[in-house]
């Protein structure tokens, strides 16, 4: 594994394990009076196994383990939100050493022909580029960063623009109702 990796995996682990530490110190509970930080205990963990897997698979190893699940179980402990299911990224993580590493992976996991841009998403919604910024922001649409530059999954897109007619179909008979209703009184 290149250096650079190495860093990246042991940051993120120092990183969890401080976050999880204080989780663990702030609902008071009861733990075994082991050492501190241990970076070889941490080195086993499920996390940095799934971070080297996703580090390997950047790199051209082949990998025991489909890359795709690594990376929702690391978003998951990394960014998963209590009382919800899955998760939501932080504000331009893309732009950090993880997120690089993360969108390496999916480069190589999804084909580019299953892609499409910011701009082909927007013709799809019939809306101006800021709405896909803001469903963005929203969490409604996720991205995937390629090479720095905002895509999305065309199935994805397929089956919210389908969602949102259905939607926006259902509202209209609902409004032809009410005013057949209004009428007739």
């Amino acid at each position: 594994m290149t250096p650079v990796h190495q860093k990246i995996i042991d940051e993120t682990l120092i990183a969890a394990y401080t976050r999880m530490a204080e989780q663990i110190s702030a609902l008071a509970y009861p733990t075994a009076k082991e050492e501190q930080y241990n970076q070889e205990h941490l080195s086993h963990s499920q996390l940095a196994q799934d971070l080297t897997l996703i580090a390997q698979y950047v790199e051209g190893y082949q990998v025991e383990e489909d890359p795709q699940q690594a990376i929702e179980r690391v978003c998951r402990v990394l960014f998963g939100r209590v009382g919800a299911v899955g998760y939501v990224l932080p504000k331009k993580f893309h732009k950090t050493t993880l997120g690089e590493l993360i969108y390496a992976a999916y480069e190589q996991l999804i084909p580019r022909d299953q892609l499409v841009t910011t701009d082909a998403a927007r013709k799809a919604f019939g809306v101006e580029r800021q709405s896909i910024y803001d469903w963005v922001e929203e969490g409604k649409l996720s991205p995937y960063y390629i090479k720095g530059k905002q895509m999305f999954s065309s199935a994805d897109i397929q089956h919210q623009t389908q969602q949102r007619a259905e939607r926006h179909k259902h509202k209209q008979v609902e409004n032809n109702v009410l005013q057949a209703t209004k009428k007739s009184s």
